[in-house]
């Protein structure tokens, strides 16, 4: 689907495309963390999704460990330590605090169904 846009003029359009900007320049310098090295990861959001990513294998291991599957549950935490692996690039405060937003009960409970 293709939005067209029309504006009455060139001012109204660079206002438009100026903030614009604004909110992507803003998304990305905010999801982009640096890392203990000093660098930043080339996937934007790269430090939210690993703490996902945590919480997720974090329920899939209490759930499969509940449900007896042990296969499955080695298999989840094998995952888990992959990403703890890649956590431990960041500063410890930075990966306290990005992924308290994603270690809360409601998504615990939404990965283990």
């Amino acid at each position: 689907m293709q939005a067209i846009y029309k504006f009455r003029t060139l001012s109204s359009l660079l206002i438009c495309l100026a903030s614009a900007t604004a909110i992507l320049a803003s998304d990305s310098i905010a999801s982009n963390i640096k890392k203990k090295d000093g660098t930043v990861d080339q996937r934007i959001n790269d430090l939210d999704e690993l703490c996902k990513d945590w919480v997720y294998y974090k329920a899939k291991i209490l759930k499969y460990s509940k449900e007896g599957d042990e296969k499955a549950a080695a298999k989840a935490r094998s995952n888990f330590v992959a990403v703890n692996k890649d956590l431990s690039e960041y500063h410890d405060k930075d990966v306290t605090t990005t992924c308290a937003k994603y270690d809360t009960q409601e998504n615990i409970q939404k990965y283990l169904k």
